[in-house]
């Protein structure tokens, strides 16, 4: 484990313990983004958990265009959003309506309607588009091995 590794998991954990323990003023805070409504908070909820997954996108992109990232210093505060934002979503999900908490999700339906359900479902998406950058890099890494005997 490389010291870059240590920030990325004290950034998943400050994500996780704000969303984990202000579960109620963050859900607030994004029904307000969304004004209280379906569709605003919908919208929220959706780029609320994409950005973990647009940051992946963006750095697998780059590794498999072949791009030096280390170097490139403009990546890094990409990568810690990316990180913080994911531990948020991981603190959130335990409310959602996959999880198990009635309390939180009754008043999102109040001051968030769409927000939790947003969240799933974009849980779901990520991690199917996750499993096909998965598959494309182990594709990209088969390429650069010597043929088999």
């Amino acid at each position: 484990m490389r010291r870059e590794h240590y920030g990325a998991v004290i950034l998943v954990l400050a994500g996780f313990l704000i969303c984990r323990l202000l579960s109620f003023p963050v859900v607030d805070a994004l029904g307000a983004l969304g004004g209280h409504t379906r569709v605003g908070d919908t919208v929220v909820g959706v780029v609320f958990c994409a950005i973990p997954f647009l940051a992946l996108i963006a750095y697998t992109s780059l590794q498999l265009a072949g791009v030096d990232i280390r170097h490139r210093h403009w990546v890094q505060p990409i990568a810690a959003v990316g990180w913080l934002f994911a531990g948020g979503v991981v603190g959130l999900l335990p409310y959602s309506r996959f999880g198990t908490s009635i309390r939180l999700v009754d008043k999102a339906r109040t001051k968030a309607p769409g927000l939790l359900h947003a969240i799933d479902f974009t849980l779901i998406i990520g991690v199917l588009v996750t499993v096909g950058l998965l598959l494309l890099a182990l594709r990209g890494q088969d390429r650069d091995l010597p043929p088999r005997r």
